[in-house]
């Protein structure tokens, strides 16, 4: 399990493994959860998705994810499909 006093300060990628040293070991222990990240793909949430998929399993919080608003077509679909599903179900509810 990763010590917080072993984690650097500054991470140079492709170098080295933030994902493997870092994300997924904090995301397995962590109560919150929050993501900024310059330029997004959901190809990077596969890179961390056992440390996010321990986060959501353990966690009743949200995961706050602050991305980039230059999308693939593919990623902004996504989102998009995702955004009208919960809208749906919140006017079902209402």
């Amino acid at each position: 399990m990763v010590n917080l006093n072993d984690i650097k300060p500054v991470y140079f990628s492709p170098n080295e493994n933030v994902a493997k040293e870092v994300l997924i070991p904090l995301y397995q222990k962590a109560d919150t959860a929050d993501c900024m990240v310059g330029f997004f793909s959901s190809e990077s949430l596969v890179v961390i998705a056992p440390g996010l998929a321990s986060y959501i399993q353990s966690s009743q919080r949200k995961m706050r994810l602050v991305i980039s608003p230059h999308l693939s077509d593919a990623d902004r679909l996504a989102l998009e499909c995702i955004l009208s599903e919960q809208l749906g179900a919140h006017s079902m509810i209402l």
